[in-house]
């Protein structure tokens, strides 16, 4: 997946970066032609990692190492606070850990940790960069791999963060999305091993419809049912819940992404998760939402299922009903308010016509971080690109059985 990735977006960054670098040695009237110390090692570098680009695995690895050195030089001779150099730094040993055959004696690892480094540096100064938010997250995912589960866990819940900036920063970034979804299997598939969950369990009984934890629009008001709930099916449910957050975002990346030959290895992802989501949902989730005026004595808050698709968002059962239609769906954040309810995680949705918007209100932390990007992609697609796409995907019919985990070949 990083490999090919990267060269799938590289010719967007190379051309990005040369157009800074012809901008720096363009020269003010009455200026010098001649070019910085500055500008000659940066153009070095660009020209040496774009050159990497089509040679054999030794010139290439030399090639990159020269380019290492020469961004190396236009930092320090810009002070450390050139963004590109830093960030182009960071894809270079991120190419040279990805050649093999590492003599650091761990594995590459150092050279990852290098280029982390340098995706940092570049982030300090521009926190909100969306290529370095990806980039970084995908050397943590890479990281992570081959390191048991307690040591690739806390990697990886970093990559999913990085990602979901990655995501947020640039709306419509379906690379990042994707690379959301393939670290969030791996996490599922850890905790499917760690929980004792066959594969064969997870497509029975929609688990949606088992109580798991007090306050579960699922469960019976009375928290003692939990007593009659079987262990195992609670741990099918926390699995299935991991895997169908991963399916998730593969399928709003496949929805983004305009149809390649490329698209395809998507597709194929995609096929293997779909089974997991809550077709023909998106998402299904227990959720407050504001039936009146948040604050106060009454807040007036509802409580039930809220189901997400192609349509929009809407509850399910009775009771003091929502519906949004996906046309009204201008983005979607989280929300910090001391006039909502204390427990649970907010978020605030921006609609058309209503410039208060509307709240809802999560169980959990990742629950709610899901939500935001799935109603934020829903309110990209119907501005950009229409969402025809994301309702053939969730009205098809999946697999009757899983695949063995999203291709990392895209």
């Amino acid at each position: 997946m990083t490999l090919i990735q990267d060269q799938l977006l590289g010719a967007e960054l190379r051309a990005a970066s040369a157009t800074l670098a012809g901008g720096l040695s363009q020269p003010a009237d009455g200026a010098s032609t001649e070019e910085s110390p500055f500008v000659q090692a940066y153009t070095r570098a660009l020209a040496l990692q774009e050159q990497a680009a089509g040679q054999a695995p030794d010139l290439q690895r030399e090639s990159l190492l020269a380019a290492c050195t020469a961004y190396q030089e236009a930092s320090r001779l810009a002070g450390h606070t050139h963004v590109a150099a830093l960030y182009n730094h960071g894809v270079a040993l991120s190419d040279l850990y990805r050649l093999g055959d590492n003599d650091d004696g761990d594995d590459g690892r150092a050279t990852l940790r290098a280029a982390l480094d340098r995706y940092g540096a570049a982030l300090a100064l521009d926190p909100a960069n969306p290529q370095a938010l990806n980039n970084s997250g995908l050397a943590l995912q890479e990281l992570a791999s081959g390191l048991p589960p307690a040591e690739a866990g806390p990697l990886l819940r970093q990559a999913v963060a990085r990602f979901r900036g990655a995501a947020r920063a640039l709306p419509g970034f379906h690379r990042a999305l994707y690379n959301a979804g393939t670290a969030l299997y791996s996490l599922a598939a850890a905790l499917r091993a760690a929980e004792g969950v066959d594969s064969a369990d997870l497509l029975q009984q929609e688990p949606a419809l088992l109580p798991t934890a007090p306050g579960d629009p699922a469960a019976d008001e009375d928290s003692a049912t939990l007593d009659v709930v079987p262990e195992p099916a609670r741990r099918v449910r926390r699995v299935r819940r991991a895997f169908a957050d991963a399916a998730q975002y593969i399928a709003l990346a496949c929805a983004l992404r305009p149809v390649t030959d490329a698209s395809a290895v998507y597709a194929r992802s995609l096929d293997t998760v779909a089974p997991l989501l809550p077709l023909p949902a998106l998402r299904r989730s227990g959720a407050r939402w504001a039936a009146g005026p948040p604050g106060g004595r009454t807040p007036g808050w509802a409580r039930g299922t809220l189901e997400l698709d192609a349509a929009g968002v809407r509850s399910l059962g009775p009771g003091a009903a929502l519906r949004l239609g996906a046309a009204e769906l201008r983005g979607a954040c989280r929300a910090r308010d001391p006039s909502l309810p204390a427990e649970g995680h907010a978020l605030w949705l921006a609609l058309t016509g209503r410039p208060r918007g509307a709240f809802l209100v999560l169980d959990g932390e990742e629950e709610a971080e899901c939500w935001v990007d799935a109603l934020a992609t829903l309110a990209h697609l119907n501005a950009h690109q229409g969402l025809d796409r994301l309702a053939r995907i969730l009205r098809a019919r999946p697999p009757s059985a899983l695949g063995n985990g999203p291709s990392s070949e895209v």
